[in-house]
């Protein structure tokens, strides 16, 4: 695939049940749930998502 954008290959360690929701949701979205990760870690970033204890 060709990115306008370099892509940094990371690990990460969640709890079970949280993955088991993730790829749920991502199955039921219809994206692979590394592109769900990778999007509310950018909306977070950029101001799209709030944490509410942010505040």
């Amino acid at each position: 695939m060709d990115f306008d954008y370099e892509l940094e290959e990371v690990t990460i360690y969640m709890q079970e049940d949280d993955f088991k929701k993730l790829v749920e949701k991502a199955k039921k979205i219809g994206i692979p749930y590394q592109t769900l990760i990778n999007t509310v870690i950018h909306r977070y970033l950029n101001g799209g998502i709030i944490l509410k204890d942010a505040i």
